[in-house]
């Protein structure tokens, strides 16, 4: 993806990922999660990765569980790791949260956690 987006001159990406790809969620619940969810998140990390190196304006979103519910527009954002309080999130949120990114320069080059 990142090579047609070069081609085609495509430079914004925004990715949704998941908490914990940067090793956040401590404690048991973070042992148990980092366990269960292993290979998604080592995909979601080579991903991670490879947009990091790509020099792509990218921005992650790294929601904690995802909940069909309707949106709110109120979530908190995490910059720099997990949520210490609050374990879900609306898919609507998240979409919420990767519309204003788009247009939001704060968030190039950022990876984000984002819950309740």
């Amino acid at each position: 993806m990142i090579a047609g987006m070069k081609q085609h001159g495509v430079t914004r990406i925004c990715y949704v990922a998941s908490a914990g790809i940067h090793h956040e969620l401590k404690g048991i619940t973070g042992k148990l999660i980092a366990f269960l969810l292993r290979n998604p998140l080592a995909d979601h990390r080579r991903a991670y990765e490879q947009l990091r190196e790509s020099g792509l304006a990218w921005t992650v979103a790294r929601p904690m569980s995802l909940k069909d519910k309707p949106g709110t527009g109120q979530y908190r954002e995490f910059p720099d790791g997990a949520a210490p309080t609050g374990t879900e999130i609306a898919r609507a949120d998240v979409a919420h949260f990767l519309l204003r990114t788009l247009e939001d320069e704060r968030y190039i080059h950022q990876s984000v956690g984002l819950a309740y």
